[in-house]
């Protein structure tokens, strides 16, 4: 729901700073909620559910294994009753169930990790009860009876504390005490079975040992649910924190591209949507220094033999037009011409820009002074084309440009201020020479630096 309501946000990165607050507080009530997570996903779970069935199986087998070892020894000692062919089948059932218990175990926990299985514990321990009852009425309670009931109650509870506490533990092992003191009052005694004294002395350590195991069992199951807490915090609080940093990200994110529009705007003219002067002094100037024309690098000039084109474009009496049809048509006229310009074919390399006033430049990197000069003409003939009225015109009834051009490696100039010089001084004698026409400045007319009219005019 979060990561929803945060990318709706993210195509609105003005909204950000208003909302991102209310949206982290709608997604911490909706938390609270919902029900509390797992402490871990579903293949940990079932893994760690998995060894605790391998666990509990195990130490079942292991019972059911010693077993036959605790009959020899009080057979030899004549303390049982019970023979050994007899031990032999329980045991051996015993340890079937065990081995079944793990399977089961085994299946439902990785079915469906994430339920509660400790009905199907107490079912794996009531089954071996039951194996276990018939062999405690066989013995009617010989010393062998005992000697089992003290060494099985600590496995007992060990059990018991893979998933209760303390009071399930002293409840259930209190009950299976008092079920085997009934046992023994009421099962046929014979010599074999221990006295009263003997089987008193027993029932008060199987008592102390209950509530010794249950209290192991509760401070066991306190540290679990302790553990479980924390680490259900500790979950929460790095979800919280996810949520925090995916809305930073997305503010940074809003940021980046809204300084990615101011940094394109200031690099835009306002009016005709063209480069600006800015855009194209830094992009001359990078051109420049990328085929090693800087300065005076003459050699560098030689082994890469770089070409770099520039076209000036100036309105031909763009101020009577003004004059004639107001600024606001001005400003429409300048707008068509730049479309038209815009219009023509051309690399992704080669830059438009607004020079300044009603001029414009074209910069054409990779390109010889023949290339240039057809660009140039395609420019002039698809202004002229459009036939905008410009009834003020001396020499035509619409809007024509004059072009100067000029190139690094034709008029042998070693600055982008001796480059663009010299594309000036060709517009410049395109204008006096007549207008709507097209003149490239030569080699030997580079004109020294001096102040370029690049603010020529008002921008309309």
């Amino acid at each position: 729901m979060a990561v929803r309501e945060l990318d709706q946000k993210a195509k609105h990165p003005g909204d950000l700073n208003n909302h991102s607050d209310n949206k982290v507080v709608i997604w911490e009530s909706k938390m609270k909620k919902s029900p509390k997570p797992t402490l871990q996903t579903s293949e940990a779970s079932a893994r760690r559910k998995h060894q605790h069935a391998y666990r509990a199986a195990l130490m079942g087998g292991a019972c059911w294994l010693l077993l036959p070892c605790i009959t020899w020894l009080t057979n030899s000692l004549g303390f049982s009753r019970i023979d050994f062919s007899q031990i032999a089948l329980y045991c051996t059932i015993g340890f079937l169930i065990a081995v079944l218990q793990y399977f089961i175990f085994k299946y439902f926990y990785r079915r469906e990790s994430n339920r509660d299985y400790r009905l199907l514990s107490m079912f794996a321990l009531g089954s071996h009860l039951l194996v276990v009852i018939p062999m405690i009425i066989v013995d009617a309670f010989s010393m062998w009876t005992v000697l089992l009931i003290t060494a099985g109650l600590p496995l007992f509870f060990a059990f018991l504390g893979l998933h209760f506490g303390f009071t399930i533990s002293c409840l259930v092992g209190w009950t299976l005490i008092l079920v085997a003191e009934q046992f023994y009052q009421f099962i046929p005694h014979s010599k074999m079975t221990v006295d009263t004294a003997t089987f008193e002395l027993f029932f008060s350590t199987w008592l102390c040992m209950t509530v010794v195991g249950a209290l192991v069992n509760g401070v066991h199951k306190k540290r679990k649910r302790l553990m479980v807490q924390w680490a259900r915090a500790q979950q929460e609080t790095t979800r919280i924190l996810e949520v925090r940093n995916r809305e930073f990200d997305l503010q940074t994110e809003a940021l980046r591209r809204v300084n990615e529009q101011l940094h394109q705007k200031t690099m835009v003219d306002a009016l005709t949507q063209l480069a600006n002067r800015r855009r194209f002094d830094d992009y001359l100037q990078a051109e420049f220094s990328r085929i090693g024309m800087s300065g005076t690098d003459l050699e560098r000039r030689e082994e890469t033999g770089g070409h770099l084109a520039v076209i000036l474009i100036d309105v031909d009496f763009f101020k009577s037009y003004n004059d004639t049809y107001g600024h606001i048509q001005g400003d429409e006229c300048l707008k068509q011409i730049a479309a038209l310009i815009q219009s023509i074919p051309n690399r992704p390399a080669d830059l438009i820009a607004r020079y300044g006033g009603e001029e414009f430049v074209v910069v054409m990197p990779e390109t010889d002074i023949h290339g240039a000069l057809k660009m140039a003409a395609r420019i002039k003939d698809t202004v002229a084309s459009e036939r905008i009225p410009h009834h003020s015109s001396t020499r035509n009834a619409h809007v024509t440009v004059s072009l100067g051009v000029s190139e690094m490696q034709y008029c042998g100039v070693r600055t982008v201020s001796a480059l663009l010089a010299s594309a000036d001084k060709a517009l410049y004698e395109a204008k006096a020479g007549g207008r709507n026409q097209v003149v490239c400045a030569q080699p030997s007319e580079v004109p020294e630096q001096r102040q370029l009219p690049g603010n020529r005019g008002e921008i309309n």
